[in-house]
C-alpha cells in the first residue's frame, strides 16, 4: 500500500472541492490589496512547491528526518486525513462567506459554530495538520521545511483576516476571539 499516493489523491479531491465551491460565494464588498495577497501567497506557493515536488536541486532537502517505519507513516496518514477532513468541514460550514483572499462579503456572517467553535481558523488548522501529516509520511527535510514556511504565510494572512473581521463585527468578533483559539484548540 502506497500511503503517499492516497494522501496525494486526497489533496487533489480537496482542491477540486475548493475549486467547485469557489463559484458559490457571495460578492465581495471589501478586499485586500494585491500586494498584501502576493506577500502571503509567496509562502503558500513555496511551501506547496517544497512539499509536492522532487526536482529541487538541493540534496539536503531529501534527507530523512524520521525513521520511515510504518508506525510513523500511519500516524502521519491519520493526522493528514483528520486535518483534510477538518479543513473541508470548515469550508462547508463557511459556505458562501468563503474567499481565498482576505475579504468581507456582502451580508457577511460571522460563523462561530461547528469547526469555528473549536478554532477561529479551522481551514488553516486543518491544512496545517494535513501538511504536517504529509511530512510524517514522507519523512524528508523538505516536508518539515514546508510546514514551517506555510505557518509564516498563515500567520500573516490570519493577522490580516482578523483585522478585517474586527472592523466588520466589532465587539462580537472581539468576544468570539477571546473564547476560541486561532489554530490549536486550548493553546493558540
Amino acid at each position: 500500500m502506497n500511503i503517499l499516493y492516497y494522501a496525494q489523491m486526497m489533496w487533489g479531491c480537496m482542491l477540486l472541492f475548493w475549486l467547485i465551491s469557489s463559484f458559490m460565494v457571495k460578492r465581495s464588498v471589501k478586499t485586500e490589496g494585491i500586494a498584501n495577497r502576493i506577500f502571503y501567497l509567496f509562502f503558500f506557493v513555496l511551501a506547496g512547491y517544497l512539499a509536492f515536488t522532487n526536482d529541487i536541486p538541493f540534496d539536503f532537502l531529501y534527507m530523512k528526518i524520521l525513521p520511515q517505519q510504518n508506525g510513523w507513516k500511519i500516524t502521519g496518514f491519520i493526522l493528514f486525513a483528520l486535518g483534510i477532513a477538518y479543513a473541508i468541514w470548515a469550508r462547508a460550514f463557511l459556505g458562501k462567506n468563503w474567499s481565498g483572499r482576505v475579504t468581507i462579503k456582502q451580508n457577511h456572517e460571522l460563523i462561530t459554530h461547528g469547526p469555528y467553535a473549536i478554532t477561529r481558523h479551522p481551514i488553516y488548522a486543518g491544512i496545517l495538520a494535513g501538511l504536517t501529516g504529509y511530512a510524517f509520511i514522507e519523512g524528508l527535510v523538505k516536508g518539515y521545511l514546508a510546514v514551517g514556511i506555510i505557518i509564516i504565510g498563515m500567520l500573516i494572512k490570519i493577522y490580516r483576516e482578523e483585522k478585517f473581521l474586527h472592523e466588520a463585527f466589532g465587539e462580537k468578533y472581539k468576544t468570539y476571539s477571546l473564547t476560541v483559539k486561532r489554530l490549536i484548540p486550548f493553546i493558540y
